[in-house]
């Protein structure tokens, strides 16, 4: 982590694909722009009010979930208003997540160096 990085925790850009399920029980299909063990910032369709809890099931492998509840600390409008970034602060570490989300990231790196090479 560089000095002028002022996060807790170090964030990994890869996107996973969860369920978000608003504090109304709500559910739609999100993504993550980047996660860290401490939150991730999310693409999803409507704003949402900040410090509301929200809960997210992360798909990390088929039939295989990452359970994770938190409080949204930011909403921004994307795309002219027809997206939005919801940064989520998690309740709890998921360091497991995080973990997971670092090691895809570096095989699809190693995969597409490998496609240049050829």
């Amino acid at each position: 982590m560089s000095h002028d990085d002022r996060r807790r925790a170090p964030r990994v850009f890869h996107s996973l694909r969860a369920t978000l399920e608003w504090s109304t029980g709500e559910t739609e299909a999100v993504k993550t722009i980047d996660l860290s063990s401490s939150g991730a910032l999310l693409d999803v369709s409507r704003p949402g009010p900040l410090d509301q809890s929200v809960k997210l099931r992360f798909e990390i492998a088929p039939q295989l979930e990452n359970h994770a509840a938190g409080l949204i600390k930011r909403c921004l409008p994307a795309f002219g208003g027809r997206r939005y970034i919801l940064a989520v602060a998690f309740n709890e570490s998921q360091a497991a997540l995080y973990q997971t989300a670092c090691t895809r990231e570096t095989l699809l790196e190693s995969a597409s160096a490998g496609k240049q090479l050829l």
